[in-house]
């Protein structure tokens, strides 16, 4: 017999609202829209992690694009906040990488980090 096919982005997005509809809370803040985004943005992370297998079937797993959203989201914040929390995300995606041959770290997952860090003139700057 036929492998099934994987679902299709679409049905897969409809489930994903079905069944966690009620674990995921939008962050909203108006003073800081982009706050907001990165929030929102990692929690869709979390989410997909958690619901990667369900019944022993694959829906969808985190990947490099993933950890990259997650961490431009944050840099993009351009708050010490955002840029400490996008370098936790780039040293998960290390560490995941070393997991999971299937999850590459860029040059660009790092760079743009770089070059939040330095334009920020924070002391906090590594």
């Amino acid at each position: 017999a036929p492998l099934p096919l994987p679902m299709d982005y679409k049905t897969f997005l409809n489930q994903m609202k079905e069944e966690f509809s009620s674990e995921i809370i939008l962050a909203r803040d108006d003073k800081d829209p982009l706050r907001s985004n990165a929030l929102n943005i990692e929690n869709w992370f979390n989410t997909m992690e958690r619901a990667s297998y369900e019944d022993g079937k694959l829906f969808a797993s985190p990947n490099i694009d993933t950890y990259d959203a997650v961490i431009q989201a944050w840099i993009k914040n351009m708050s010490e906040e955002g840029l400490e929390k996008a370098e936790k995300w780039a040293f998960d995606v290390t560490e995941a990488a070393a997991q999971d041959s299937d999850i590459s770290p860029r040059l660009d997952t790092f760079r743009a980090l770089i070059l939040g860090w330095a334009l920020s003139n924070s002391k906090q700057a590594p």
